[in-house]
């Protein structure tokens, strides 16, 4: 009995041509779906109401030579979705009055400049103040 043999180099062809078909259907498929608007990453799927929150976007340290924080916020937090957050996180060392004396005083500044400020104090091994702003809002 006689075998027939192929060449190797065909089934190397042969597979090559394969992988270009299929990459060129999917350049094909994301070009279309570019071209209709379609978004090319998967679906996320949120409710109507469920804000997207993302890592802080700005953040204010109360420190020697920063501007004040009312100044802060008319130059930087501009945008409506912002939200202030006011951390404050204080030792077991009895500072704990002068922490929330701190974050009250950013607390109120960011009130009357119109904002919705959130606060959020915590025990830590140091003590420290500080505001961000992260976009946590609906348009």
């Amino acid at each position: 009995m006689k075998t027939i043999r192929t060449p190797a180099w065909q089934v190397i062809i042969a597979d090559l041509a394969l992988i270009l078909f299929l990459t060129t259907l999917a350049g094909a498929s994301a070009s279309e779906d570019i071209e209709n608007g379609v978004a090319q990453s998967a679906p996320v799927s949120l409710a109507k109401d469920e804000p997207s929150i993302a890592s802080s976007q700005l953040i204010y340290r109360p420190v020697a030579g920063a501007p004040a924080f009312a100044d802060w916020i008319k130059q930087e937090v501009a945008d409506p979705r912002l939200q202030i957050t006011i951390h404050a996180a204080y030792s077991d060392v009895g500072d704990d009055k002068l922490v929330v004396a701190q974050a009250l005083k950013l607390l109120n500044e960011a009130g009357n400049a119109g904002l919705d400020p959130k606060l959020v104090m915590r025990q830590s091994m140091a003590s420290d103040v500080y505001a961000t702003a992260n976009f946590e809002r609906l348009p």
